[in-house]
């Protein structure tokens, strides 16, 4: 059985050398007011492809709406884009696969982050999670908000961030995108029977 983990596999159109895959872990290095990943983010992710290994980043935000965390990257303006170029062509360089994890947090996130901006969700319903954030947790902000339903007619434009959140990532050289449909973000948002209330 273990040797099995050191064989190739097809995923996709591609081949790995061995099955062993580094998750997507949240860093928090990218810069907070604009989500550029920083410049030893390529070093972290070409020191983890040096075996010719299968990698996922962690999750990163569709639009500025989008992201939960102080320090977590985006993909969804063009200087977003040039940073993870640098990234993938280092990976790359190292024999490594790597896909680019995006996300909408929904109402993970706060409004004091988002300008004063209401937060969305699937349903008006609070989470029972507290919010993370050094600077939430600095200012005492630790309790979530109620969200703000989005209407149908929006729905639409959360899927176009999502796409081109993904064609941006393509344009940056990754192999590949996964979607972040767990853990209570937007998606998981709607997918949850507890947390979806209406239409």
């Amino acid at each position: 059985m273990v040797e099995k983990l050191f064989t190739p596999v097809t995923i996709g159109d591609f081949t790995v050398q061995h099955r062993i895959a580094l998750a997507p872990l949240t860093r928090f290095r990218a810069y907070d007011t604009t989500q550029v990943p920083k410049d030893f983010v390529a070093d972290y992710y070409a020191q983890r492809a040096s075996c010719q290994g299968f990698l996922i980043t962690e999750a990163t935000s569709v639009h500025e709406d989008a992201a939960c965390y102080e320090g977590s990257p985006g993909i969804y303006s063009e200087e977003q884009v040039i940073a993870w170029k640098e990234v993938t062509r280092r990976v790359h360089e190292n024999g490594g696969k790597i896909f680019m994890q995006i996300w909408h947090v929904g109402r993970a996130m706060h409004s004091s982050l988002l300008n004063g901006k209401q937060t969305v969700s699937s349903s008006a319903v609070r989470s029972s999670d507290p919010v993370r954030g050094k600077y939430l947790e600095a200012m005492g902000r630790r309790e979530s908000e109620v969200p703000r339903q989005l209407r149908e007619d929006e729905i639409p434009g959360i899927v176009h961030q999502y796409v081109t959140a993904a064609e941006n990532a393509i344009r940056a050289g990754f192999d590949g995108v996964e979607i972040h449909g767990a853990n209570g973000y937007l998606v998981d948002q709607f997918l949850r029977d507890g947390e979806l209330q209406g239409n």
